[in-house]
């Protein structure tokens, strides 16, 4: 009788904690759905999956910045921008990225603050998908009495410093915000 007891207990342990963990799984953006239809690109280097209706806008070798937005979008500023830091030689927002990584955004507050641009509820989440880390940021930026929802993405890899930033604004239906998400998501660097 009491063997009985202890195996119930058990499994309803066991239960509750495989309970546990699938929610944890759901809330950390692991194997969550985007709104949208996506497409894999891929640089030769580098592969992530954008909104289907989009393409690179245009790419800067020498900065290491990409640049997605949708078809009919081509000529606009809008849309969703890769950077890649170590490409650039961009050697303080290196640092910049690398103490944001750690928890300190101070730095990082300051440099959007030098183009003359006030920060309010800012934000740092920081999440497993795609078999890495991504830290992501959010935040409210003003300059000259206009607002702007600003998100950035870091998907944390070894090989590359990435950052994936947008506007927070509808593009053709999708979230412009959104697609950065699932840009640094599913980021992966193409082993050679």
């Amino acid at each position: 009788m009491k063997g009985k007891f202890l195996k119930k207990i058990l499994s309803a342990g066991i239960i509750l904690v495989l309970m546990i963990s699938l929610v944890s799984c759901k809330n950390s953006g692991i194997n969550q759905k985007v709104s949208f239809e996506t497409q894999e690109f891929s640089d030769g280097n580098y592969s992530y999956q954008i909104p289907v209706g989009w393409q690179e806008v245009s790419r800067s070798f020498g900065t290491g910045m990409h640049f997605f937005a949708p078809v009919d979008m081509m000529q606009s500023n809008d849309g969703v921008r890769i950077m890649n830091y170590k490409v650039s030689g961009d050697e303080q927002s290196l640092k910049i990225y690398e103490k944001m990584l750690a928890g300190d955004t101070k730095d990082f507050e300051k440099m959007i603050a030098t183009y003359g641009t006030q920060v309010t509820e800012f934000k740092r989440e920081k999440y497993k998908a795609g078999g890495h880390q991504v830290v992501m940021l959010s935040y409210i930026s003003e300059k000259s009495g206009q607002k702007t929802k600003n998100v950035q993405c870091y998907p944390i890899l070894d090989e590359v410093t990435v950052c994936v930033s947008t506007e927070d604004k509808q593009l053709n239906g999708v979230s412009a915000s959104e697609a950065a998400k699932n840009i640094a998501d599913t980021f992966k660097v193409i082993k050679k």
